[in-house]
């Protein structure tokens, strides 16, 4: 490819790319017939690239003179027809001054635990992958898997851990800011966003604002927003811990990176302000949020007829909800 092609560059950079993508968030979120179940939403999972498109470039002579075609290479119609092709010509080679384009060699990385030496379970949207033979959570690190820290939730004394499904968590110590307000407790948090239950408030006052945000992806984006809420609102008393050695946990793929993560917290506390908190509303609009010390935790979640319950706080997602397979 490198020898027998052209490649014109990009004409607009990625910051105009990224905002043209975020403009159109904003109008298509606000069409007249779309009722908003979140109060705020930002892009998550952002990746952009550059695709270039096979285009035969050929000049044609006949009886009345020259004639350059551009010629869909997969489809085999004719896009354009110019009696002169000079200027494309200027234009892909751009007066021999175009640097060649270099393609990155390609390396195949071995789908094994670095420390044990045993397969990993493949999943393709995941990238936090937990060897279940010595109990090690890895995450893609450029070429290399690096280990990650993580945490487990300890079952009840005497619970066995056959059927127990471990879902990862990101959880994260959050703090808001909006208008001249400084948010770092619940207490704060739940004068925004009041619970469905009574709380006290000096208790309150004591315990960090966490956040909960699923690991993993699901075919509804709306469960992640229900089951982060949730365990926000709830803000579990958890006795952490790892798993014991020899335990073979059953766990589920983590797709979700720490980065996205990040970006779905404002998405979370909007879903969870009521949508007719006209107060709360306005206090959004120039809320910084800061979500801090990111750490894997893994919930253990057990099947219930068609969800998958989660043993301690009762949260539940149906089974069929996962955008992956569990049977690997």
């Amino acid at each position: 490819m490198e020898k027998g092609a052209f490649f014109l560059p990009p004409e607009v950079s990625l910051e105009e790319i990224q905002k043209k993508a975020e403009d159109f968030s904003e109008v298509f979120l606000e069409a007249e017939d779309l009722v908003p179940e979140v109060i705020l939403h930002r892009l998550v999972g952002r990746c952009f690239s550059v695709i270039y498109f096979p285009i035969w470039g050929m000049d044609c002579f006949h009886e009345k003179g020259r004639e350059t075609l551009l010629v869909d290479a997969v489809g085999g119609s004719v896009i354009r027809s110019t009696a002169d092709g000079s200027s494309i010509q200027n234009k892909l080679t751009a007066g021999g001054t175009l640097a060649p384009i270099t393609f990155n060699e390609i390396r195949l990385l071995p789908f094994r635990c670095p420390n044990c030496g045993w397969d990993l379970p493949f999943r393709p949207l995941s990238v936090l992958h937990f060897c279940p033979t010595c109990c090690r959570l890895w995450r893609q690190g450029g070429r290399n898997l690096r280990e990650a820290e993580y945490r487990a939730t300890f079952l009840l004394q005497g619970r066995s851990m056959e059927g127990v499904l471990w879902v990862p968590f990101w959880r994260c110590r959050t703090v808001l800011e909006s208008a001249g307000e400084h948010f770092q407790t619940m207490a704060g948090l739940y004068r925004l966003a009041p619970p469905p239950r009574a709380v006290n408030f000096m208790i309150e006052a004591r315990r960090p604002i966490y956040f909960y945000i699923p690991a993993i992806k699901f075919r509804n984006p709306l469960i992640s927003y229900n089951l982060a809420s949730r365990l926000t609102f709830i803000q579990p008393e958890l006795t952490l811990g790892s798993f014991p050695d020899g335990s073979n946990p059953s766990t589920a793929g983590g797709s979700l990176p720490e980065e996205d993560a990040r970006d779905l917290g404002p998405v979370v506390l909007g879903a969870m302000i009521p949508p007719n908190n006209r107060r709360a509303r306005a206090w959004l609009r120039g809320c910084r949020m800061e979500l801090q010390e990111p750490r894997v935790l893994y919930l253990p979640f057990t099947r219930v007829d068609l969800f998958w319950k989660e043993m301690q706080t009762g949260v539940t997602f149906q089974r069929n909800a996962l955008s992956e397979d569990l049977s690997q």
